[in-house]
């Protein structure tokens, strides 16, 4: 889609609609209430928020995960009472240290093998320890290094061995830092492999570590999951350093030969020969299961709205169509997180972000992105209403409505994708399939928590 940067000029002076006028006659709003009055920001100025709101759940099972920031989320939520269980797993890849590589000296021996995985941060309930098994198997396909992978991309592997032959790992103390060999190193999770694996791939001959395609031939790469029995988070990981996370994933083989102890040899990920890929598997609550069942044009009493891969909602305005030809000063979306949530634990998105969706279902950014972060809003406030302290969004979307009576809006409906935004300094996720927020949605019958449109405007 192209898009029509509109300029703030244009806006203020009306141009637009001295174009639009033209095209078709002005026609007075059905949806304003009583409550319009002049004068609010200036001569002339009104500011109505009484439209109806139309919101609608969607499923958004599949993104891409291979792909920057090069992280992973692992771990189990095995019962969020609002909305289900989560739990996701990792395909790997790793090659040695360079291309020819041997193990130094003679009669070499493995000492132990350890999956190193950076810590960036976990999700989930963090009012307890959280203790989590995971499982590391062999792969018995390899992965492309120039195919994209999704998540729900799966890939066989050897289960007949699992190589984890760890302890339970406590996700709320990995922020930590840890020493190694008398090293300090940053914050880690560290999962000890079987010997065995030690023993392959110190015996693996010279031919399978010609280069890393001969390698990854013998070697395809590594699968991750946690035990999905329990757990109350997920753990966000890195596969390589960033310019804002130095952590990376290392499976490191510590060796011993004939003269010498405290040998080690790291085989990484390395962006041109490798790829990664992160798995997730949702099963959402009976409420949430309902409201995805119902017919197409249910307007949903309730919003939920996680960070992707998993629910997202659509927003439309079926009587935009009537509003008066206008010159729109400021257009927020206003959702609110209903107060009767049956647990705190699992923390809402710290922002939300709307993609302009067409008749034919593509996406693309709204025009209210084009101005900036700052602009667009969207971001997490605590607010009190009612006496109930809650969470609430305020999400810039005045070009879009602009945009959408310029165009007539019988002839350019007007449907945005509301979805969690949890990116960081980077500009990429940090939690892949993390938070959630339950809001009132449009068919909600609490004026306090139904999602509002607030408009300001000048009639022309």
């Amino acid at each position: 889609m192209e898009f029509i940067k509109f300029k703030e000029s244009l806006f203020k002076s009306g141009l637009l609609f001295c174009i639009a006028v033209g095209a078709w006659g002005c026609k007075e709003s059905t949806i304003l209430g009583t409550d319009v009055s002049g004068g609010v920001n200036g001569i002339g100025v009104l500011t109505t928020d009484t439209f109806t709101v139309h919101t609608e759940l969607t499923r958004i099972d599949s993104v891409q995960t291979n792909q920057t920031p090069y992280r992973v989320m692992l771990g189990n939520i095995d019962d969020d009472p609002d909305l289900g269980s989560v739990w996701g797993g990792a395909y790997l890849q790793v090659v040695p240290p360079k291309e020819q590589f041997e193990f130094t000296g003679n009669q070499v021996g493995v000492d132990s093998v350890v999956l190193a995985m950076g810590y960036q941060g976990v999700y989930g309930d963090t009012t307890g320890t959280d203790n989590q098994q995971f499982k590391v198997y062999r792969l018995n396909q390899r992965m492309i290094v120039d195919s994209s992978y999704y998540s729900t991309s799966t890939f066989p592997a050897d289960r007949s061995t699992n190589l984890c032959v760890s302890a339970p790992v406590n996700l709320r103390i990995l922020k930590d830092s840890v020493e190694i060999n008398g090293k300090k190193e940053g914050p880690q999770m560290r999962l000890k492999l079987s010997n065995s694996l030690g023993n392959d791939l110190i015996n693996a001959g010279s031919a399978v570590y010609l280069n890393s395609s001969t390698f990854l031939d013998w070697f395809k790469g590594l699968y991750i999951e946690p035990d999905t029995n329990s757990g109350k988070g997920m753990v966000s990981l890195g596969i390589i350093p960033s310019s804002s996370f130095l952590g990376e994933t290392r499976m490191i083989v510590y060796y011993h030969n004939d003269t010498s102890t405290g040998l080690s040899a790291e085989f990484r990920y390395k962006n041109e020969t490798c790829r990664y890929s992160n798995y997730f598997s949702r099963t959402y609550k009976n409420e949430v299961n309902n409201m995805l069942a119902n017919a197409a044009g249910t307007n949903d009493s309730v919003m939920y709205i996680t960070t992707a891969p998993g629910l997202s909602t659509y927003v439309t305005f079926p009587y935009l169509k009537n509003f008066p030809v206008s010159v729109i000063n400021d257009a927020e979306l206003v959702i609110t997180q209903v107060n009767n949530l049956v647990s705190t634990a699992y923390g809402p998105c710290p922002r939300i972000i709307g993609y302009y969706v067409d008749s034919t279902g593509k996406e693309s950014e709204m025009f209210d992105y084009s101005e900036g972060l700052n602009y667009l809003g969207g971001v997490l406030s605590n607010v009190t209403i009612g006496g109930n302290n809650t969470v609430q969004y305020k999400l810039r979307i005045s070009r879009e409505i602009q945009k959408a009576i310029a165009y007539n809006a019988p002839t350019y409906p007007l449907k945005i994708r509301i979805t969690g935004y949890d990116k960081n300094s980077d500009g990429y996720p940090l939690y892949w399939g993390g938070y959630r927020v339950k809001a009132g949605g449009g068919g909600s019958l609490s004026p306090q928590t139904k999602i509002k449109l607030v408009v300001t405007y000048n009639k022309i």
